[in-house]
């Protein structure tokens, strides 16, 4: 069974995902936290097969909460699960240590098949983020300037905005 822990500050978000993979006979939403903080408790009390962690969330980012689950569980597979675009944070999320990215739009099936790839000690990106993880790891044609920006400098860049 994939244990799948669902971080998320929305309440609603984190029952349609729980429902949506309770249709699913090999995975299920075994725990679920609102903010990051609650995420690391949960970690501490036990093993989880795949944690699908916001990027935006009240408190603590998800990439905040990303960077303190790499620190102490390392091996323990995440995937980012945001509204923002791919194209946005999939290498921010990728280079943090994540396993992989999906933006909240995507279908019930990419999701599935992202956590099973997770799961297995794989590693998932939208197919249509490929071409912009090529180009940052060649760096022969500079990346657009939001995409330089660090975890910190884009979460800032969100507050202001939204």
């Amino acid at each position: 069974m994939i244990a799948v822990l669902m971080v998320d500050d929305h309440a609603i978000f984190r029952s349609g995902i729980r429902r949506l993979l309770a249709d699913e006979a090999d995975m299920a939403v075994t725990g679920e936290a609102a903010s990051g903080q609650e995420a690391v408790d949960l970690l501490q009390r036990g093993p989880w097969s795949v944690v699908l962690l916001d990027i935006n969330m009240n408190g603590r980012s998800g990439l905040d909460t990303l960077q303190r689950i790499r620190a102490q569980w390392p091996r323990q597979p995440v995937l980012m699960l945001s509204m923002y675009p791919a194209e946005q944070y999939a290498v921010i999320a990728l280079e943090a240590g994540a396993n992989g990215y999906l933006s909240k739009d995507c279908d019930a099936a990419e999701l599935v098949a992202a956590i099973r790839i997770a799961a297995a000690g794989g590693h998932y990106l939208p197919p249509q983020s490929a071409g912009d993880l090529l180009r940052k790891l060649r760096r022969d044609t500079p990346a657009p300037a939001h995409l330089r920006l660090t975890p910190r400098e884009r979460e800032i860049l969100n507050l202001i905005v939204g």
